[in-house]
């Protein structure tokens, strides 16, 4: 016992006898969960103070980027588990609905990799919308010590949804610009892409909880996102993920798959690269 806890202690058994038993319980109960909280908050503040420490001797830089109406939260999940296999972590939240993905492209991730650290490999780890982001940007420019890139969920061929949703929303709504932009039309931004010089890992879902997407949707999809849309002529693998477009953010196998690909630029799970649609 604490200290100051006992002086709590003597404190209560020389003026606080005359308060009944249940009151003295009640007070004396508030002081132990106090302390426990401060031992709790002290041992929070030491993992975080280790997990610096850890990262300064990191495997490499990893950027996450979140998907269309998302923040950086949605990639928690995903940042522990890296940041836990030693990778200094830079999650950006982005406002991904406010501007044209090539402004957010070009304005967002400069600022994402002069957070790494100097010299250290630069990885992306994306989720959909983030996928064309880092496609958008690498059509101009070039990232030093680049990695590898694993895309999960991306609709790099666009999204029949999309299209769908268009001719439901507003026009002048910031879902319709943006959803505009990663549609199956010939016109759309994403058909505009080219291909980039880079490791590229996609991670696709095949587990919807949304019929009314997926009756729009050809094949295997997530909820959001065909199977068949997920492909890059440039990837160097892909694997498939029984989750949904969302969850697959919160899938073990996923975090990993990533893990793997990092290191070994392939995945571990059978590989759906060479398939029909995918050349």
């Amino acid at each position: 016992m604490s200290t100051l806890l006992q002086w709590y202690v003597t404190y209560l058994q020389r003026y606080v006898s005359g308060y009944s038993n249940l009151w003295l319980l009640f007070v004396f109960s508030a002081l132990i969960a106090l302390t426990s909280l401060k031992v709790s908050a002290a041992s929070i503040s030491t993992s975080n103070e280790k997990n610096f420490q850890k990262n300064s001797l990191s495997n490499g830089c990893v950027v996450l980027l979140h998907g269309m109406g998302r923040s950086d939260r949605s990639m928690l999940y995903l940042q522990n588990k890296l940041e836990a296999s030693n990778y200094q972590v830079v999650n950006l939240d982005y406002p991904s609905l406010h501007r044209e993905i090539e402004t957010l492209a070009l304005v967002s991730l400069p600022l994402a990799i002069k957070q790494c650290k100097s010299g250290v490999s630069i990885n992306f780890v994306t989720h959909s919308l983030g996928g064309i982001l880092v496609r958008s940007y690498l059509q101009e420019q070039e990232i030093e010590n680049l990695n590898a890139i694993v895309m999960i969920g991306p609709p790099n061929r666009g999204s029949k949804v999309a299209d769908n949703l268009l001719s439901i929303l507003p026009n002048e709504s910031r879902y319709a610009k943006r959803l505009s932009q990663i549609s199956k039309k010939p016109t759309a931004m994403v058909q505009q892409l080219k291909p980039i010089n880079a490791t590229v890992g996609v991670i696709a879902g095949t587990r919807s909880l949304n019929p009314i997407f997926s009756s729009w949707l050809p094949g295997l999809d997530d909820g959001k996102v065909a199977v068949s849309d997920t492909c890059l002529k440039e990837m160097s693998d892909r694997i498939l993920i029984a989750d949904n477009h969302t969850t697959l953010l919160l899938n073990r196998s996923v975090a990993d798959e990533i893990l793997h690909f990092l290191t070994l630029k392939r995945f571990s799970g059978r590989s759906y690269h060479f398939v029909e649609g995918c050349e």
